[in-house]
């Protein structure tokens, strides 16, 4: 579908846009922007109620943004319209560098059960998952042995992740994954220096997907290093902070309009993240625009008096496991690290929930990091939602240490 065809179904199914003015979706600048805090707030008037039945019965693919930004967003999919989503990505993964779907993956990920062991959670014949929460030296050297021994084709990674497991390679003189012939970084900015570290590291092809579980894969780097826009996935603009669309070669917020999922379809949604849009021939042999992203999810580290380096997605597992308890309660959080052994944890509430020892009590049950359990930790809380600025996205974790 192009971006007019899932409009009509969007104004004419959707419960939460049928309660809007109806606008002329042939002038598309009159459709307004979603936030994502807009969208969190009207969640069940977001789905189409072809799909309610199907929601219930449990028979949807279900998710959530990635919490980057500590505003959680569930999200729903039905399967082919996932599948068909993932297509175009495969194509030029194979096309572009040879990757094929059963290659053998390795991959991380921070949503899960909560009753899965903490490392290794999904192990198949051609995939093998770790669970991003609580990655420290101990467990990343585990995983790197597991690593070697699966013997993967490539790896789907965020960079920060990757850039750890780099370091302790290097650290302890680790081999060298033989297999791995691709790494695809996901999830933050990929900037140079990560770039260079990777391929020293481990000697193989690096490439960047730019992505979002609300609507799958937005832009896809060829080999010249350009991220093109997947455009049979999705509808991608640049918006000024009055959301006016701005032209090609300005600088502003990234909408984007999901042209696949017909079950929560997203009509100029505001990703979160800043960028460029510029219109290219690439030499690659790719036509349309390409992106370049400006400002976006970026991760710090947990830094501890041990002089220990933790993955913050400790945090975020604490949190997913509010939420599975108390009914997605959590619309927003953000934790900000104000010493060594000193943590301000500041959450948003749905409603006005008074029993925060409970909360506190199933925070403290799921951080499972003896060092973390024994710093200080002050919860703020509220129902609104923080104020994110405009210049970037609110990030979840910050680190207040001097670097």
């Amino acid at each position: 579908m192009n971006r007019y065809e899932i409009a009509e179904i969007v104004y004419n199914e959707i419960p939460y846009y049928q309660n809007l003015n109806r606008v002329d979706i042939s002038s598309w600048d009159f459709i307004p922007v979603l936030s994502k805090r807009e969208a969190i707030k009207n969640l069940g008037r977001l789905i189409n109620p072809k799909y309610w039945a199907m929601q219930i019965r449990g028979q949807l693919l279900q998710g959530s943004t990635s919490g980057s930004t500590g505003e959680i967003l569930p999200v729903y999919w039905d399967k082919s319209d996932f599948m068909r989503s993932l297509l175009p990505l495969w194509i030029y993964r194979r096309k572009q560098y040879g990757i094929l779907p059963n290659d053998k993956l390795v991959y991380f990920y921070s949503i899960r059960e909560t009753s899965y062991p903490e490392i290794e959670i999904n192990h198949t014949r051609t995939q093998i998952g770790f669970c991003k929460s609580g990655l420290n030296e101990s467990k990343l050297l585990e995983i790197y042995k597991k690593i070697i021994s699966f013997e993967p084709v490539w790896m789907l990674i965020q960079p920060s992740i990757a850039a750890l497991l780099a370091d302790v390679k290097k650290k302890y003189n680790l081999p060298q994954i033989e297999s791995l012939r691709y790494i695809e970084c996901s999830g933050e900015i990929l900037q140079d220096m990560v770039i260079s570290k990777l391929k020293m590291a481990f000697s193989c092809i690096i490439a960047n997907q730019y992505g979002a579980n609300e609507v799958g894969s937005i832009a896809y780097q060829c080999e010249q290093g350009h991220l093109h826009i997947m455009d049979t996935n999705v509808y991608v603009e640049i918006v000024d902070d009055c959301n006016n669309r701005l032209k090609d070669g300005e600088e502003g917020k990234i909408c984007v309009t999901s042209l696949q999922n017909t079950v929560m379809p997203l009509l100029r949604y505001d990703i979160g993240d800043r960028g460029i849009l510029q219109e290219m021939n690439c030499q690659c042999g790719r036509r349309g625009k390409i992106l370049q992203l400006t400002s976006g999810r970026s991760c710090d580290f947990i830094l501890l008096k041990s002089g220990e380096k933790v993955s913050p997605f400790i945090f975020v597992r604490c949190l997913e496991n509010i939420n599975s308890s108390f009914d997605n309660i959590v619309q927003q959080f953000q934790i900000i690290q104000k010493d060594y052994d000193r943590f301000l944890i500041k959450i948003s509430l749905e409603e006005n929930f008074q029993e925060h020892s409970l909360l506190e009590d199933k925070f403290f049950s799921t951080l499972e990091h003896i060092e973390l359990r024994q710093c200080l930790y002050d919860f703020v809380y509220s129902t609104d939602f923080f104020w994110s600025g405009n210049s970037e996205k609110l990030r979840y974790f910050i680190s207040e240490l001097p670097f």
